[in-house]
């Protein structure tokens, strides 16, 4: 039995494996694309190449044969790979590069754990027990690359998840922006609760038009359905006769008396379904069928997928962070902690008081929704948050450059990041980082920083120290507002805990 462990982020995958028979676990971190960047050592020919390969891969003879090289806009598959010489043979010539990626268009959890167990493209994956985390779902509603989804909701309530509850999150600012909803379309069910559910001409037209404009999710959340469900359940069989592929009912996911909650989750659910079936299921069928997966929920349990639901990952690699966190606080002896996860898209930050805290209504960007999760406060604010000049100020975030394109210093045309001041800083070794870095990267991260003060009207032609430090000076409020959240305005003093 192998036992792999995978948390998959915005920007990189993080994998720890080990089998029975070793007694140190080794750990593998790929880019969240599914791509890994490998330096090249030294080019034989225009279609052979010595590549780097780390010594926590488990590689052989032939492990990347069938793999796509790309180097630029250049591209040619993997017709062979020798271990030895740690050598790729080409389909085609390229022209020299420092770094190529390499890819097999697989989820990067799948990459990960071929990496750990040595296991090729058209080989099966030996007895795994495998456990995933993710903030794919979180990433997602953050930077609004969800699904189209149709709201069905009770006749008079179309506007509900706009007005909401109407509270501004800033009571004293000049310009309030109200978000906008997760949902495409609102579609209003006739009838009244009392009476029989019917399905007018008028509605089945605006079914119709729905799906043909693409819209094929769908979230059902009508009054007095926690008391009783029959109008959901029945609502929901009529649109998927009707051609939608997937429902979310309100009263299935948070049987609560309150409509509002109920509603924004089900939209929730079905605006990340096709984020989190695809990625899963990709997995799910590379692994293999017969194999144990279990995904780590929002409250810190393990779910088998064919109970998991979107609305469940959202603060699923998170939820796994404060986990591990609290139990080496406990090795440590320390009963008290706050954690703080950074990665690629956001940052993460709990409490443990001598136990965890939950909360069962989560806000993750502009959405709300009832669903019992580990008390953690996300904030769009990481490594990989595009530094822009918009509206005539300087922002971090929360959109973010992700792993592909990545940041500028990547060399794939990414926008400057946290992670580009960083290195431009001098607080990043680009000899010890995740993947190569050669002066080509630092070249490009230096012309996106550039390229950004001439917007802001700094004509330098060099990176200026001050602005670069006025950038990471929002990043790190940011993260440090998320601390103050989670401590002093739930009365609890830093001072008494260990970060």
């Amino acid at each position: 039995m192998f036992k792999v462990r995978v948390d998959t982020g915005g920007t990189f995958t993080d994998c720890w494996g080990r089998n029975d028979e070793e007694a140190e676990p080794r750990l593998v971190k790929v880019l969240s694309s599914g791509r890994l960047r490998v330096a090249v050592e030294e080019w034989v020919s225009p279609r052979e190449l010595r590549i780097h390969v780390p010594q926590n891969w488990t590689t052989g003879d032939g492990f990347f044969t069938g793999y796509h090289l790309e180097s630029g806009d250049q591209s040619a598959l993997v017709l062979s790979y020798e271990e030895s010489s740690r050598t790729l043979t080409l389909t085609a010539d390229l022209q020299q590069a420092d770094t190529i990626d390499l890819h097999a268009r697989e989820e990067a959890p799948v990459l990960g754990a071929r990496l750990l167990t040595g296991t090729e493209l058209d080989a099966s994956f030996p007895d795994v027990d495998f456990r995933l985390a993710t903030t794919r779902g979180t990433n997602a509603l953050l930077e609004r690359k969800g699904g189209k989804v149709a709201l069905f909701v009770t006749k008079g309530f179309a506007d509900l998840l706009t007005i909401r509850d109407q509270r501004r999150p800033d009571l004293f600012a000049l310009k309030h922006a109200r978000p906008s909803p997760l949902f495409d379309r609102r579609l209003d069910s006739d009838g009244k609760e009392i009476s029989p559910i019917e399905f007018t001409d008028s509605f089945n037209d605006q079914v119709a038009a729905a799906l043909a404009d693409g819209v094929n999710l769908g979230a059902v959340a009508l009054i007095h359905s926690y008391r009783n469900h029959d109008h959901e359940v029945s609502l929901a069989a009529h649109l998927r006769a009707a051609g939608f592929d997937y429902l979310s009912c309100s009263a299935d996911l948070a049987p609560l008396i309150k409509i509002l909650p109920r509603a924004e989750t089900a939209v929730v659910n079905s605006y990340l379904h096709p984020v989190m079936q695809t990625f899963l299921d990709h997995i799910r069928d590379r692994v293999g069928e017969d194999r144990e997966l279990l995904t780590m929920t929002s409250a810190g349990g393990l779910e088998p997928i064919a109970s998991y639901t979107p609305k469940d990952s959202l603060l699923s690699g998170p939820a796994g962070g404060v986990s591990g966190a609290a139990a080496i606080a406990e090795e440590l002896g320390d009963e008290r902690i706050l954690t703080f996860d950074m990665g690629g898209t956001s940052t993460d930050v709990a409490r443990y008081d001598r136990g965890f805290q939950y909360r069962f209504e989560q806000i993750v960007g502009d959405a709300r929704l009832l669903s019992p999760a580990l008390k953690i406060e996300t904030v769009a604010a990481g490594g990989g948050s595009i530094c822009a000049w918009e509206d005539g100020r300087l922002k971090v975030g929360p959109e973010s450059a992700g792993a592909d394109p990545g940041p500028a210093c990547y060399g794939r045309g990414g926008p400057l990041t946290v992670t580009d001041i960083n290195l431009l800083l001098g607080r990043i070794d680009p000899d010890n980082f995740g993947i190569p870095l050669g002066k080509e990267n630092i070249e490009a991260a230096r012309r996106a920083a550039i390229d950004l003060q001439h917007q802001a009207g700094i004509p330098d032609t060099t990176p200026s120290v001050d602005f670069l430090k006025g950038l990471l000076d929002i990043a790190v409020e940011q993260m440090a507002d998320a601390i103050r959240t989670i401590s002093i305005r739930d009365g609890a003093d830093p001072a008494d805990y260990a970060l």
